[in-house]
């Protein structure tokens, strides 16, 4: 099935600004399971959405979480995450992200490119909503805020 579009008058580009980095308080919105490309592990692409301050609402997509096997120096980083959000993280146990929906982490946010990536979580506690937000970098303007992403950076196999 085809479709005709004109896009003579669109301007490139999609005014998209990434938020400053900083320490955010993130609603998990999303969790899809796959697998890596390279060696075919197991992961779970989350997307977050920014839950207070001057940003709510913002998204930040595409975060895997990477389950790797026992003897990878990373092996670790999937249980931190788990553990953060309140979910079974010793021995053996069932990975389910669709109990990760609704769930709230601290996030270090980074910018990558012209997006947004999450570089590492913290533990959310209860109470903790008007706790220490800090952007390391001058906000942006106000339409920036609340401007979403129209367009989707590819989905890269990023670590955690």
């Amino acid at each position: 099935m085809s479709h005709r579009y004109d896009g003579s008058n669109v301007k490139p580009g999609s005014g998209y600004e990434p938020i400053p980095k900083g320490r955010y308080l993130l609603l998990i919105i999303d969790a899809q399971e796959g697998h890596t490309k390279t060696n075919g592990d197991y992961k779970v692409v989350v997307e977050y959405r920014v839950y207070t301050g001057p940003f709510e609402k913002r998204r930040i997509k595409f975060h895997n979480v990477i389950f790797f096997p026992p003897d990878h120096p990373m092996a670790g980083l999937a249980l931190h995450y788990l553990r953060c959000i309140g979910e079974p993280y010793e021995g053996e146990f069932e990975v389910n992200p669709d109990a990760w929906l609704g769930k709230l982490v601290w996030g270090e946010v980074a910018i990558k490119g012209k997006f947004n990536e999450v570089k590492g979580i913290e533990k959310f506690t209860e109470g903790e909503t008007d706790g220490p937000i800090t952007y390391d970098e001058p906000l942006v303007s106000a339409a920036a805020a609340e401007a979403e992403a129209t367009e989707e950076a590819p989905p890269e196999e990023t670590l955690f």
